[in-house]
């Protein structure tokens, strides 16, 4: 499980005050004034909080339902470099938050940093 109960009690005691499920830890940072809280949590997707609202994104497979995982190193920076890529582009968080779970399942396929563009984010995520 990529995110922590013990990461979310740190970071809001950060803040002065105390989180312990992944969802509590984004409530508690929108309510200090955070407009976007994106928490990647691994295989199991990740929590955006945007708008007031807490959701819970799967995450993201092809549609074959198989992906060889080569190197799961660097996989949280590719899903934050893509969302910011897209939240920068235009697209709302959830669109944003869709792109950066298929840039990260991409990154799982490679080994190494993954070097690509949008379009190749696009296409990886039209493949049958």
């Amino acid at each position: 499980k990529k995110n922590k109960n013990h990461q979310n009690t740190a970071v809001t005691q950060s803040f002065g005050q105390t989180a312990r499920t992944a969802a509590a830890a984004a409530a508690r940072l929108a309510d200090l004034g955070v407009a976007q809280v994106l928490i990647t949590r691994g295989g199991q997707g990740a929590l955006l909080r945007s708008g007031g609202r807490s959701r819970r994104l799967a995450a993201w497979r092809p549609r074959s339902g198989v992906c060889a995982i080569v190197d799961t190193t660097g996989c949280g920076d590719t899903f934050l470099a893509a969302y910011l890529h897209a939240v920068l582009s235009g697209r709302p968080p959830q669109a944003a938050a869709q792109f950066a779970a298929i840039a990260a399942t991409m990154k799982l396929t490679r080994f190494g940093p993954l070097c690509c563009g949008e379009n190749d984010i696009v296409a990886f995520a039209a493949q049958p």
